[in-house]
């Protein structure tokens, strides 16, 4: 086996909404993989990229479940990843 380089990609489901969409990437790193090793990475998921900017313009965190996708791709019914959810209560108004 060789080594080499992968770029893992952080892909986020937020609540359902009018303007939510389906999926965002919200983060993506490159890593060098050696031969048969594994590669941990971490992401940071900032209040603006868990905001949605809604039809009056406003820029809000809103309520609800998200779920979060990591691997080399977009999520799909074949992807190797790994995926995580979680909740937020209440909403919150983000400064333009």
């Amino acid at each position: 086996k060789l080594a080499g380089d992968e770029v893992a990609e952080l892909y986020l489901k937020y609540p359902d909404s009018k303007t939510a969409p389906i999926r965002a990437l919200a983060g993506f790193t490159r890593v060098h993989v050696a031969p048969g090793a594994t590669q941990h990475v971490s992401f940071t998921l900032t209040p603006r990229s868990l905001s949605q900017v809604l039809t009056d313009g406003e820029r809000f965190i809103l309520p609800g479940n998200y779920n979060v996708f990591v691997g080399g791709s977009q999520p799909t019914s074949d992807s190797q990843g790994v995926s995580a959810s979680f909740t937020i209560e209440g909403q919150q108004l983000l400064p333009r």
